[in-house]
C-alpha cells in the first residue's frame, strides 16, 4: 500500500527519473506535487546556482505546506495527549 502511494510521488517529483525524459502530461501533473519543487531546487543548488528563481519558488511552496503540517501535527498530538 505504501509503494502504491510512494512510487507515483517519487516519479512525479523527478527523483527516480528526470522529468525531462517524461511525457508532457506527466510534466504538467508534476507541478501539483510539492516534492517536484524541492527536487528542482535541490538540483540547482547542487549545480551551484544559489540565486535561481526556482529556488525561491520552492521556498514559496514548501514553507506554507510545512507550517500547515506542523500545525496539524501539533493539534493531533495535543488531542492525543489530552
Amino acid at each position: 500500500m505504501v509503494n502504491g502511494i510512494n512510487l507515483p510521488l517519487l516519479l512525479l517529483a523527478g527523483i527516480i527519473l528526470p522529468l525531462t525524459l517524461a511525457p508532457a502530461w506527466m510534466r504538467w501533473v508534476a507541478h501539483f506535487n510539492p516534492l517536484y519543487y524541492v527536487v528542482e531546487a535541490d538540483r540547482l543548488l547542487a549545480a551551484g546556482q544559489l540565486w535561481d528563481s526556482q529556488i525561491a519558488e520552492s521556498f514559496l511552496v514548501m514553507v506554507p505546506l510545512t507550517a500547515l503540517a506542523v500545525a496539524w501535527a501539533t493539534r493531533v498530538y495535543r488531542k492525543a495527549v489530552a
